[in-house]
């Protein structure tokens, strides 16, 4: 199962709420790029905290699909795919790097994540709409992340 065309739509729900969580990743976004709220520590850190939950917010998906399917062969890499999120999540939040090193980190947490899901959907412990879910959204979120990278001023203090 690999998310091609055949898969099953995504199921409106799931995507209406995956949309919305990307309001905060754009407005955070717009509010440091556009907006150049550099002044706005608010901003900043409201982006690194939201990330780091949707990062624990993704992992916990492992961890729920490794409990129902009851498949103890894939059991350890579930359960790691899911505590991973959580600990660069908690490193973004606790060691404070650079702005610049913040992104790096969040972009490769939810780039890893997705290469988790897509394991994960392989395997067939994850339905394969989600990893159509999740591929919209990582690509959006990471474009967001990207563009406050090279464009927000917030960035050049790390650089």
């Amino acid at each position: 199962m690999n998310g091609s065309a055949s898969s099953p739509k995504i199921p409106l729900p799931a995507l209406a709420l995956g949309i919305a969580g990307l309001i905060p990743f754009i407005a955070c976004t717009l509010s440091l790029v556009a907006v150049h709220a550099i002044a706005d520590e608010i901003v900043w850190r409201s982006l690194q905290a939201y990330g780091a939950v949707i990062l624990s917010f993704l992992g916990a998906v492992h961890w729920g699909a490794a409990i129902v399917s009851g498949n103890t062969l894939h059991l350890g890499k579930s359960l790691g795919f899911g505590v991973l999120p959580c600990l660069l999540g908690w490193a973004v939040l606790s060691i404070q790097p650079p702005p610049g090193g913040t992104l790096a980190l969040l972009m490769l947490g939810f780039t890893g994540q997705f290469v988790a899901d897509r394991l994960a959907t392989d395997r067939g412990l994850l339905p394969p709409w989600y990893l159509d879910l999740r591929r919209i959204l990582t690509v959006l979120v990471l474009t967001t992340l990207g563009l406050i990278f090279v464009f927000s001023p917030v960035t050049a203090i790390g650089r």
